[in-house]
């Protein structure tokens, strides 16, 4: 393999200690051995609004994005909801001057919440409508009852092992479609 598979990932949670971000950093501990994970985050991006001026913020998030063989979303929920902090983030990606900064990643969910996956399925939802490649298995949802420790670090090793098949099958991915643009 001539360069490891670049990872991207980000949640749109913006508090500093939330499940999302744990789960999220837990996946360095499971990450396939020609595979890199840059955590980036979400926090300063302003508002979204429809403007020529890209602001720097942006510009440095969908150039991260866009330099990636792959993407990972971890989302929470809000009794169903998408986080306002994802939303605006996946505004900024996917419609700044009509450039889909996801446009042909290889991109996986997982996420950590109280329901039952519902706002993960309609990120899904979304990121297809916009022709985003979202990976349909395997899912990974965690119900953040007895799953961390009093740390706040993921500590349930089933959970790990969800989400190191999730790398696997995105690296995978992001395998094939590099070999298809080489050969």
């Amino acid at each position: 393999m001539s360069r490891k598979i670049r990872i991207v990932g980000f949640t749109g949670n913006k508090r500093h200690d939330s499940y999302n971000k744990a789960v999220l950093q837990s996946a360095h501990n499971v990450l396939p051995a020609h595979a890199e994970l840059e955590i980036i985050t979400v926090d300063d991006l302003p508002a979204f609004v429809q403007t020529d001026e890209m602001p720097e913020s942006v510009e440095r998030f969908r150039k991260q994005l866009q330099q990636a063989d792959a993407v990972l979303i971890a989302t929470p929920e809000y009794k169903g909801l998408l986080p306002t902090g994802l939303q605006n983030a996946l505004a900024w990606a996917l419609h700044h001057e009509g450039e889909n900064a996801l446009a042909a990643k290889p991109t996986a969910l997982m996420g950590v919440g109280r329901q039952h996956g519902s706002a993960q399925q309609h990120l899904r939802q979304v990121l297809a409508d916009q022709q985003v490649s979202v990976l349909a298995e395997p899912t990974v949802y965690v119900s953040a009852h007895d799953k961390f420790d009093q740390d706040g670090n993921l500590a349930h090793k089933e959970t790990e092992l969800q989400i190191g098949a999730l790398l696997d099958a995105l690296v995978a991915v992001a395998d094939e479609q590099r070999s298809a643009l080489v050969g």
